[in-house]
């Protein structure tokens, strides 16, 4: 019986097909690459330390958008959550007028709360008039205002009867 000769699998398949199995093998890995890259992306926690900032807010109910008996009244909190103890410039203006200027310290992890009563003369404040408070640490600058609003009309008017 004769005998046919063996023909190794790679002479026997089409050299076209070779070729697609490298492409597709090689595509293969460079989308599972991306796909491993993009999760390490989307998942990689941050090495540095935790987020360090300062907090600056009017606090609710806290202030009066109203002059009354010529003077205004607010309440500001500075909440220090830096990584050492802070000094705070606090810088106070109504309508870009400086008012007041002092220096706060704050603890690390501390909160400072301060009610402001400040004199306004409403005859001489051109209404709207925006009152802010700007704290100052190192490089980093924090804000907070309202707006002093002209007094509404009363109701019920004042006509004769």
């Amino acid at each position: 019986m004769p005998r046919t000769p063996k023909t190794s699998l790679a002479e026997a398949s089409d050299p076209g097909l070779d070729d697609d199995f490298e492409k597709f093998t090689a595509n293969l890995i460079i989308g599972l690459t991306l796909i491993g890259i993009i999760f390490l992306v989307t998942t990689a926690r941050p090495t540095s330390g935790p987020t360090q900032y300062s907090a600056l807010y009017l606090k609710q109910n806290g202030y009066q958008n109203y002059v009354a008996a010529d003077k205004t009244w607010f309440t500001y909190v500075i909440e220090n959550h830096e990584a050492s103890d802070r000094t705070y410039t606090v810088t106070i203006s109504v309508q870009g007028e400086v008012r007041e200027n002092k220096q706060v310290p704050v603890a690390k992890g501390g909160r400072f709360e301060e009610l402001v009563e400040l004199p306004v003369r409403e005859s001489g404040l051109a209404l709207p008039a925006k009152v802010m408070v700007v704290a100052t640490t190192g490089d980093k600058e924090y804000e907070a205002y309202y707006w002093l609003k002209p007094r509404p009309p009363e109701k019920g008017g004042t006509g004769a009867s």
